[in-house]
């Protein structure tokens, strides 16, 4: 997680049930964003956010 920071990543997805990467992330660096993606709607909403963001 330090490393995907360090190396700039300013959004990721994290796929399947729970948030316990978001969590993670939120204690290593919050400006980090997270977008959860349980079913294949949600990753579909996240990636078309991730768009629209320009990432």
């Amino acid at each position: 997680m330090r490393l995907l920071a360090a190396a700039g990543i300013t959004e990721t997805v994290e796929l399947g049930a729970g948030r316990v990467l978001a969590g993670l992330m939120r204690r290593i660096d919050r400006n980090v964003k997270v977008r959860a993606a349980e079913d294949a709607a949600s990753l579909r909403a996240a990636i078309a956010a991730l768009a629209a963001a320009g990432a």
